[in-house]
């Protein structure tokens, strides 16, 4: 009864801020004519109106539309991820399965109460199927809401006065249940995080998002065609730097031992002083913590084993196409009960159509080995395969294969998944 109260609020609340943005968007803007001067200038200066009067109307466009105090300054966003999925299993006693998903639904609000300080909350409606399915538990199977990001976001630009370095430098800091370097950093590279996970995350190495504070550094900006044509989210001239302290287990998790893990990312854009060389973008990101679960063996420890991450992405964007490769050498997870040493990499792209740029063709392949040292380890392979059109800015269908096969058949089954979904973001 609880949750469903609760996300009937959530509901409440996006209805009732997008009736706001709706009455907002049909305030118009004072009408310029083609010299550029207002209307109400154009009938000042013929005479049609006084001076006066036109003192009074402008005051009256200023004020635009008289939106509660608490509203003011407030955003509204949105991301969903639907499918509808075909799984088949080679083996084992996994069955074959199939349906509609909702895969993620955010609702983000955002509030800007000055030029150097802003907020951002984002709710997850997702289904919880990691609970028990019997006792006390079974109950607590099915939808709910939590918070994915919550966080005051410092812009240390506009609160120092260094305007003066115009787009050159950007200092910005985020603290609460912020984002983590690596999944950030993925998803501008690549736009297909609706048909499955980024590499951290599909291996449940790192969480995307976290308590704790970051900060990030930007150097220069790449010009405005760059921006509108090829990427506009990391976007800095010769790059950047990310630096992070986290409990370390993730959104979706109370913390367990007492140390903190620390992350930190550098990048750069080595040749943007060619054209044909600016969307080169080399990546490093380096963390180092304990895991959140204790060493399974010996039994009975109170010991938390070490975690640490490197992981290196090389990418290429051009106006028509993006690829890129990333290779991963670490020990243990963010929940690992052991600290075995781990490999992985992966490489992925897509092409758009030059006759029609709104369909792409995309591919990833992902090698992951999670015991480096075992002498037959359980390597874990996936291949992905499919094709996407843009309908309209932020809403995009695709359909999509991906093919994961095991060296060791007792590390799961090796499995198909047919998907066919829509992304819509706002």
């Amino acid at each position: 009864m609880r949750r469903a109260i609760c996300i009937m609020a959530v509901l409440f609340g996006f209805v009732f801020l997008l009736t706001q943005q709706v009455i907002a968007d049909d305030v118009q803007p004072p009408v310029k004519s083609s010299a550029g001067k207002s209307l109400t200038d154009v009938l000042m200066e013929k005479g049609v109106i006084s001076k006066d009067e036109a003192k009074e109307i402008k005051k009256d466009e200023e004020k635009g539309l008289n939106l509660p105090k608490g509203l003011q300054g407030v955003s509204l966003g949105g991301t969903y991820f639907i499918n509808y999925f075909i799984r088949n299993y080679d083996s084992g006693s996994k069955a074959n399965d199939n349906g509609f998903s909702l895969d993620r639904a955010y609702l983000t609000l955002g509030k800007e109460f000055t030029p150097w300080f802003s907020t951002r909350a984002t709710v997850d409606v997702t289904y919880d199927k990691k609970r028990g399915s019997t006792g006390t538990d079974a109950s607590e199977i099915g939808w709910e809401v939590r918070i994915k990001y919550a966080y005051g976001l410092f812009d240390f630009k506009n609160l120092f006065g260094m305007e003066m370095l115009g787009d050159q430098f950007r200092l910005q800091s985020e603290v609460g249940l912020v984002h983590n370097a690596s999944d950030n950093y993925d998803d501008s590279l690549w736009p297909y995080r609706v048909e499955g996970k980024n590499f951290l995350d599909r291996h449940n190495i790192m969480s995307t998002s976290d308590y704790g504070a970051n900060m990030h550094l930007t150097l220069g900006e790449m010009d405005k065609e760059f921006k509108e044509r090829v990427e506009s989210k990391y976007a800095s001239r010769w790059g950047g730097v990310y630096f992070g302290v986290y409990n370390g287990a993730g959104f979706d998790r109370n913390e367990r031992n007492d140390t903190k893990f620390f992350e930190g990312q550098l990048w750069i854009r080595p040749l943007n002083m060619f054209d044909w060389g600016k969307g080169i973008r080399l990546a490093a990101q380096y963390g180092n913590g304990e895991s959140d679960a204790k060493f399974a063996v010996p039994a009975g420890s109170t010991a938390y084993p070490q975690w640490n991450i490197q992981l290196y992405t090389a990418s290429y964007q051009h106006e028509l196409f993006t690829i890129f490769g990333q290779y991963y050498a670490g020990k243990g997870t963010k929940t690992s009960t052991e600290e075995k040493n781990r490999t992985g990499w992966d490489v992925a792209g897509f092409v758009k159509m030059p006759f029609w740029p709104c369909l792409r063709l995309f591919a990833k392949y992902d090698d992951y080995t999670p015991d480096d040292d075992a002498r037959t380890s359980a390597e874990e392979k996936t291949q992905i395969y499919g094709i996407s059109y843009d309908l309209a800015k932020g809403l995009m269908v695709y359909t999509a294969m991906e093919r994961t096969n095991y060296d060791l058949k007792s590390a799961g089954p090796d499995t198909s998944l047919y998907q066919m979904g829509l992304k819509a973001e706002f």
